[in-house]
């Protein structure tokens, strides 16, 4: 009754009296390309059910017309109407297929015909939404009688104004059958394009853009997005290390699940988590990338990254050494070797001092081997050494290298041997300071205590 799907039996088709029922299918489809035939293009309501009676071959193939959604805020068009065409559930037997016919999935794709009989028009009101319910009320019932009302006449207006162009599926356009089944619409050309996010507050970034070797780098949530015109097939994706902002040097990679579809603007989350960078420090990319398993329109939008920094991790003052000063200090130990690290660029031209120092386990005299190397700038330099032990009288103190140079200095070099009085339970060490008058504020040394 409402002339939004429509057949037309061209004389001969049937060589008896037919009965045919056209009925409106009431299940609702809201997400984007769903519908009730079994295929992966993406149909467009109104849906509707054709059965005739006796149900057998015709002579000669009628013609088909459905309307499709055009108008209000459900299921619009994502492509041009003109690739539309009509389907129909696949008949059981190659031998019913119609003539110029196309075979996908399990349905029928109909050759395009001019059928022009309904009321479709082009933008002009062909609406989709839930059926009424049997338990609404009143007034949802009156609201839901106007709403149709207004679509209805709008539709006839636009009918009186604009003649019936056979160019799209939906005005003047249709498919020929030899039999009978559910119809809808569909896009034959219709694809999936899996996309990363398009905005930046949703696609993948880490929370950070640099971070320390041996931490876990952490990631934020992101979507997946289908920007394309048909439902997609599985898909999953992975977050990838690698040198290069395209990641095709991977140093490491990390499968990730998907989902088995995804219509039509519909967004996929991954939610956050972590990864473990590279050991070695240096400058890297982290990304992601989407895989389809199916067909995806393009793939250059399946992959973002984003430049990491991996820095060295801080030394660390190897126990039983403490360390203190300004800057990074460390104590590293070896067999017969301990190196005592510093290095600093501080923001004066003042003396600096570090202490390393440790509990003596015995008591006697220690003697030891050292050595001591840096480069405290350039300008006006000095380089100080000094061996302490604390004791139940007062602490011992022996300089080691007391060096001041007026004018350009350099890396420097110095080696010795040392005696100090240890008693069990007090600390000893040493104490290296440094100054200059460089603009380049470099503070750096180490001494070594050889003991084999």
């Amino acid at each position: 009754p409402a002339k939004q799907a429509a057949v037309v039996f061209p004389v001969g088709s049937v060589v008896e009296p037919t009965i045919v029922v056209i009925t409106p299918d009431t299940t609702y489809y809201p997400a984007n390309c769903s519908g009730p035939l079994d295929t992966t293009l993406c149909q467009y309501p109104r849906f509707y059910h054709y059965n005739v009676f006796p149900d057998v071959k015709l002579n000669l193939p009628a013609k088909v017309q459905v309307c499709h959604v055009d108008a209000g805020a459900n299921r619009l068009p994502l492509a041009d109407h003109d690739r539309f065409r009509l389907a129909h559930e696949k008949p059981a037997s190659a031998s019913n297929y119609s003539a110029g016919s196309t075979i996908v999935d399990n349905v029928e794709v109909l050759a395009y015909t001019v059928i022009n009989v309904t009321d479709c028009t082009a933008g002009g009101g062909t609406q989709y939404s839930a059926v009424l319910r049997p338990d609404a009320s009143r007034y949802e019932r009156a609201a839901f009688f106007a709403q149709g009302l207004a679509r209805r006449v709008a539709s006839a207006a636009r009918t009186l104004l604009l003649p019936k162009d056979a160019y799209a599926i939906d005005i003047g356009g249709g498919g020929e059958a030899d039999f009978f089944s559910m119809f809808g619409v569909v896009d034959p050309q219709s694809q999936a394009d899996l996309a990363q996010s398009p905005s930046l507050a949703t696609q993948f970034h880490p929370t950070v853009g640099s971070i320390t070797s041996g931490n876990p780098l952490p990631l934020a949530a992101w979507n997946i997005t289908n920007l394309g015109s048909g439902t997609s097939g599985a898909f999953t994706s992975s977050i990838v290390v690698a040198n290069d902002s395209l990641l095709t040097s991977v140093v490491s990679s990390t499968s990730l699940g998907g989902a088995a579809s995804l219509v039509p603007q519909a967004v996929f989350t991954y939610g956050a988590q972590s990864i473990t960078m590279p050991a070695t420090p240096g400058t890297y990319f982290v990304g992601t990338r989407v895989s389809p398993v199916g067909t995806d329109s393009t793939a250059v939008d399946d992959l973002v990254s984003v430049q990491v920094v991996v820095n060295a991790a801080a030394p660390v003052c190897s126990a039983p050494w403490t360390c203190s000063g300004p800057g990074i200090t460390s104590a590293t130990i070896t067999t017969g070797d301990v190196a005592l690290f510093y290095n600093h660029t501080p923001s004066s031209y003042s003396l600096e001092q570090w202490t390393f120092s440790r509990p003596a386990t015995t008591t006697g005299t220690y003697n030891f081997n050292w050595t001591y190397s840096g480069l405290h700038s350039w300008y006006s330099v000095t380089q100080a050494l000094e061996v302490f032990a604390d004791g139940p009288t007062g602490t011992t103190t022996v300089p080691l290298v007391n060096v001041y140079i007026a004018g350009s200095a350099g890396n420097f070099s110095y080696l010795g041997s040392a005696s100090l009085p240890l008693t069990a339970g007090y600390a000893w060490g040493l104490r290296p300071s440094g100054q200059h008058f460089d603009s380049s504020q470099i503070l750096t040394g180490t001494v070594h205590i050889i003991d084999p």
